[in-house]
């Protein structure tokens, strides 16, 4: 999906945004970590200076002694495209004149935000398995904010994966993706009902 392929400069900047803040920059570096650290071969005075143990060659040596430390990375991915959501509820509601929900941080809501949008006319019913990875991505920004990434008791009932509460949840490439791939074709969608609109 390009930018050009958006008829409408608010869905369009939102994506672009997305496209080079989140996905295009942290996922890359989320993505090429362990490759860079297993590249940067420390000096053996830094290793002796900082008084690391002689089997530190590499940053990967170092860094992955910390248990789903390059993970994290995978996770800020998450928490960047939930903003990116949460920034293009702002948006739209603002510029369409639209009445946001009741309570304290309603556009993080996703599934609140919808609701009102479909009250008001958006039809999402082709996106059911694209709402499964967005809800998702808010459920996994929710621990990876508050609990450091670990498995809680809701987390585990809401998602209902083969998790362990108090496990630290890993994110894999393949499910970000898809959350911002999701992100994306919702986007898309949005950008065809507001076209639609503003041709009638």
């Amino acid at each position: 999906m390009q930018p050009a392929d958006f008829q409408v400069s608010l869905t369009r900047s939102h994506y672009v945004s997305a496209l080079e803040g989140t996905n295009n920059l942290l996922f890359y570096l989320a993505s090429t970590a362990e490759i860079a650290d297993k590249k940067m071969r420390l000096p053996p005075a830094l290793i002796v200076s900082l008084g690391l143990p002689p089997e530190i060659k590499t940053m990967f040596d170092y860094r992955s002694r910390y248990p789903g430390i390059y993970n994290r990375a995978h996770q800020f991915c998450v928490i960047s495209l939930c903003a990116d959501i949460e920034e293009f509820f702002k948006a739209l509601f603002s510029e369409r004149g639209y009445t946001p929900g009741k309570g304290r941080g309603f556009f993080q809501r996703f599934n609140d935000v919808i609701s009102i949008l479909t009250s008001i006319g958006f039809d999402f019913t082709t996106l059911s398995s694209e709402f499964q990875h967005l809800q998702r991505a808010f459920q996994v920004r929710h621990i990876c904010i508050h609990n450091l990434g670990r498995v809680d008791q809701k987390f585990a009932n809401t998602t209902k994966l083969p998790v362990i509460v108090g496990d630290l949840y890993a994110v894999t490439q393949d499910e970000y993706r898809s959350m911002f791939d999701a992100y994306a074709h919702f986007l898309k969608h949005v950008d065809a009902t507001l076209a639609s609109a503003n041709s009638s």
